[in-house]
């Protein structure tokens, strides 16, 4: 990016000494007016913040600059020295070609706001200042004079994980998750608002871990801020945010190396052979409830065999881990933490162990049906995914009926009771066919362990489908938001070809050269005829059907003659387009606007990669 825009500024300069020395000013005028746009579309963001507050980290996790990548001006080793920041230093921030973040030295102790704000240029767009703990009077002049000084003003809480280990401390037993950010936010609130800061937003970031509390809220806002639109979420964001990138690499594949029914043929191959879809089985429960050892016992392994899951009498899972099925091609049995514990609460276990990325799952318990196993069964419900209901240790109520010395026929009546109970207890969660399976891991040979295992070995096929259908507006979220990112990559120079153009050749060679790259953008989301055909031809949904998802008019509007003469001419458009091309002005002979001309192509690929989302569900019978 930097070498291009050195290449457009060392043509601007010829040009404009060309039209010079031939007394065309209004050319002259063009270029001025040309380089006045495309820096008024600049946006710069400052983060600063007292010493100690965690202002390069922070910067660190909003850029996702990773050690060996090197700064704008060269300076990553001051950028990870454990010293405080000494001056001012430049990053680029990838996801928005237009946009530097300046990492500031902290204001110290000592230092007045006044004079730390001094030192700090005025041209700031948005400024973010990072809390280290508590507001104190320093910091809320700092705030103040920032915010008076008409700035975007953010305040970020840069180390809430701290106050969080803190308060689980203090609070032990008592403490709540959700109760404790509460308070967390209205502390900082509450004194912004006495400062009459009410419009100040407070986020609680953890640099360290970016998946909790506010970070990526705060990524949609500055996003929203730099981009002058809102960020159109979409509708499967939580399962799209949790998918795991390596299950997406065959889809991306196939969209980049072919067209859009190329996308459609590798997700309609994959349902035709569900045997080699991957299927990832979560066994979850309490702790102490045999989780390991039936994960072993299904594999078929004892517990000191090479590859077995760990054994312990006290908790040991703290992470999930994956072990291999042997009979089951492709998939993966899951050992999650127990949920209960004061570090996996039933109220934060889902979001803690990241349900979401599994497609099965089997709740495994020692006891009768409890509060943790209702928590459970109603977010997998909520998912839309199925369950089994494993009750483990069942040996031992066996043996006590045998120390009783009860007759074989009332020691079947006590597995019906328990196995009854738990049929029940689902079916009052509004389970319709309750899976329920009486196992004792220790010993798989009796018992309903075997039929576990054959009910597991005719359902995978079906599981695997059924997963992979949940999956399939995701992928198509994911392909489509990657093909859009890297567009919007290149948005900034093409706005700086269409103004060139317009400048060197004419408005009119400006406007066939916009209408060809609109083209191109319909064409690489495969939203022209010819993509539409193919895919008619593999799904059976006719062109018509798939037109009627496509919203947007550039989409409908790509014959070069006619956008030609939308750009070119001026009074009286249709009002639908002219909400999309009002920066070409009244006049003709004005010059192209660079910031609304950058703002059009960001809209029209937002758009379009809209379209392209719709048209794919559409085909795919994923509408919802």
């Amino acid at each position: 990016m930097e070498n291009r825009t050195d290449a457009t500024e060392a043509r601007l300069r010829e040009l404009k000494a060309c039209y010079q020395e031939a007394k065309k000013y209004s050319k002259v005028n063009e270029i001025e007016y040309f380089l006045l746009s495309r820096e008024a579309a600049k946006v710069s963001i400052a983060v600063i913040g007292q010493s100690g507050s965690g202002v390069s980290t922070l910067v660190k996790a909003l850029i996702g600059q990773k050690k060996q990548e090197a700064a704008v001006d060269d300076n990553d080793d001051k950028f990870y020295n454990p010293d405080p920041t000494s001056e001012a230093v430049r990053y680029p921030y990838r996801w928005s070609p237009n946009t530097v973040i300046w990492d500031h030295p902290g204001l110290k102790t000592a230092q007045q706001p006044e004079q730390y704000l001094s030192n700090i240029k005025d041209e700031y767009n948005i400024v973010l200042i990072a809390v280290p703990d508590h507001i104190d009077e320093c910091l809320l002049k700092l705030i103040t004079a920032v915010y008076y000084k008409g700035k975007t003003v953010y305040v970020i809480r840069t180390k809430a994980d701290i106050d969080i280990h803190t308060a689980k401390r203090r609070q032990r037993s008592k403490f709540n998750w959700k109760k404790t950010l509460k308070t967390m936010r209205d502390q900082y609130t509450e004194i912004l608002g006495k400062a009459k800061l009410n419009k100040v937003p407070v986020f609680l970031v953890s640099s360290f871990e970016l998946q909790q509390f506010d970070f990526f809220w705060l990524q949609d806002c500055l996003q929203k801020d730099i981009m002058g639109h809102e960020r159109k979420s979409a509708d499967n964001f939580d399962e799209w945010k949790h998918t795991r990138e390596d299950s997406m690499k065959d889809f991306y594949t196939a969209f980049e190396t072919g067209e859009m029914a190329a996308l459609v043929e590798k997700i309609q191959s994959s349902l035709s052979t569900p045997e080699g879809l991957k299927l990832d089985i979560a066994v979850t429960g309490e702790d102490k409830s045999g989780k390991s050892t039936f994960i072993n016992a299904l594999r078929g392994l004892q517990c000191d065999d090479d590859g077995a899951a760990e054994i312990n009498i006290v908790e040991t899972t703290r992470l999930a881990k994956a072990y291999q099925h042997a009979r089951f091609p492709n998939v993966t049995i899951w050992d999650l933490p127990g949920i209960g514990g004061l570090k996996f609460p039933p109220e934060r276990y889902s979001e803690k162990v990241s349900l979401h990325n599994y497609d099965f799952f089997i709740i495994v318990t020692a006891d009768c049906y409890k509060c943790v196993h209702s928590t459970l069964v109603k977010t997998i419900l909520s998912m839309g995914k199925k369950f089994y209901f494993v009750r483990n240790k069942i040996d031992i109520d066996y043996e006590t009926c045998q120390r009783r010395e009860k007759l074989k026929d009332e020691k079947r009546h006590v597995l019906m009771t328990v196995k009854q109970s738990c049929l029940n207890a689902l079916k009052d969660e509004g389970v319709l066919s309750p899976q329920v399976f009486l196992v004792s891991s220790t010993n798989p040979s009796v018992f309903d362990f075997q039929n576990l295992q054959d009910s597991l070995a005719q359902a995978l096929v079906n599981l695997k489908k059924t997963a992979f259908l949940q999956l399939i507006p995701v992928i198509i979220t994911h392909v489509i938001r990657r093909r859009q990112r890297d567009l919007m990559a290149i948005a900034w120079a093409i706005a700086e070809q269409i103004c060139l153009v317009s400048i060197e050749d004419s408005h009119i060679k400006a406007g066939f050269k916009l209408t060809t790259i609109l083209s191109s953008f319909c064409e690489q989301l495969g939203l022209l005829e010819p993509s539409l055909r193919q895919i008619e031809k593999m799904t059976g949904k006719a062109v018509q059907q798939l037109e009627l998802s496509i919203k947007s008019p550039l989409a409908k509007y790509t014959n070069q003659e006619e956008v030609l003469k939308l750009v070119t001419k001026c009074p009286s458009w249709n009002s639908t387009i002219q909400s999309y091309i009002s920066f070409w002005g009244s006049s003709c002979t004005e010059p192209v606007s660079f910031t609304a001309t950058y703002k059009f192509i960001k809209d029209a690929i937002r758009d379009l990669s809209e379209d392209a989302e719709r048209v794919l569900k559409t085909a795919l019978d994923c509408d919802s």
